[in-house]
């Protein structure tokens, strides 16, 4: 459960490619496991940037609420959250394989990019 303030300033893009930096491996899996493949290429092929509103409405997060409110929804969401007996069992069920990915990529040293700064 994602829940972010409903401010205008705060802004999402995945403009690296236009700046000639490839994505880092183990980012780039999580954006492939939590984006669905439509919005993944728009983020990455344009220089789409999306509001908070627009995040809500790509469901890459799940509520918004006003900036005081933030910490007291949070809260609440990981109480309930915490409450739910097999919560680590379904998490592990849903992103384990990510975990194991991004896991298996970082122990390879598969990041595009560190030969670059070395």
């Amino acid at each position: 459960m994602t829940i972010a303030a409903d401010i205008e300033v705060a802004k999402l893009g995945m403009t690296d490619a236009q700046a000639g930096v490839p994505f880092a491996a183990g980012p780039l899996e999580i954006m492939r496991h939590e984006l669905s493949p439509e919005l993944l290429r728009r983020l990455t092929l344009t220089r789409a940037v999306l509001s908070m509103r627009q995040r809500l409405e790509s469901r890459i997060i799940d509520e918004l609420c006003a900036v005081d409110d933030l910490k007291s929804r949070s809260l609440v969401q990981a109480k309930n959250l915490a409450a739910q007996p097999a919560l680590r069992t379904v998490t592990r069920q849903i992103r384990g394989g990510l975990a194991q990915r991004v896991g298996a990529l970082a122990f390879a040293g598969q990041e595009p990019f560190v030969g670059d700064f070395g």
